[in-house]
């Protein structure tokens, strides 16, 4: 069957819903149906009738329906083999449009962030149809979960009406220093000579420096221990991820 508002073409098939909400979607319209001898046509005035009042999807009320009897004018017209013409008038009303907003995340390297969508307005239950970056696993029909993967993340939700919105957020991961400790040495309890330690922190750069025991904030750090001890350096990057190295002398 074919809907076609306004064209005079009868429509005796398809889904019924289908055939009034493209109607609706376009406020108003008319759709000729077929004899009233087929059952489809029976079915579809019945939906009609029962769409009557109420919200709808598309954000309109219907108002009202007009069913005719089209007669070919030559002959005395018989409503069972003849079509008919179905009008429906539908109002425009306030729609309950869904919105939806996704808040971006930042985490270290190694580390896991929840990406959530969260939704106002709209009628429950929601779909969700998420996109997500390459090398991340799409999650499927869910409104939270976990990743690690950076870049944009953006998902379409659909309401229980077929109202549709979307939203997006980035996630950014920030490398963390690969802190490597260098120098360990030996010495005599009773040799003053102080000894050099230091940390590499490739690839970030200009990360801060702490040292235990000692509590020094430098690179390097020179040290002159009566016994052996151990020397850990907590190195920490502009975007707060951080890593540690320990060394004995």
């Amino acid at each position: 069957g074919k809907l076609s508002p306004g064209t005079g073409e009868p429509y005796t098939g398809g889904d019924v819903q289908r055939a009034i909400w493209a109607l609706v979607d376009d406020w108003q319209g008319t759709m000729y149906l077929g004899p009233w001898s087929e059952p489809r046509v029976q079915e579809i005035v019945e939906d009609a009738k029962m769409r009557g009042e109420g919200f709808v999807p598309g954000c309109g009320q219907l108002t009202g329906f007009f069913l005719n009897p089209i007669g070919n004018g030559c002959t005395p017209y018989t409503p069972i083999t003849e079509p008919y013409q179905l009008t429906i008038v539908v109002v425009p009303v306030q729609c309950n449009q869904p919105s939806c907003s996704v808040l971006p995340a930042t985490i270290c390297e190694g580390d896991s962030a929840i990406m959530e969508v969260k939704v106002s307005n709209g009628t429950a239950p929601f779909d969700y149809a998420w996109t997500v970056p390459s090398g991340a696993s799409n999650p499927g029909d869910v409104a939270s979960f976990t990743t690690s993967v950076a870049g944009l993340y953006s998902v379409v939700v659909t309401d229980a009406n077929n109202l549709t919105t979307s939203c997006q957020a980035e996630l950014t991961v920030n490398l963390k220093p690969a802190a490597l400790l260098v120098n360990n040495a030996k010495k005599c309890a009773n040799d003053p000579t102080p000894i050099t330690l230091s940390v590499t922190h490739d690839p970030v750069v200009n990360p801060t420096y702490y040292w235990t025991p000692g509590g020094a904030t430098t690179q390097t750090i020179q040290v002159s221990p009566t016994e052996t001890t151990i020397y850990t350096v907590k190195v920490t990057s502009q975007a707060g991820c951080w890593a540690e190295a320990s060394g004995t002398v």
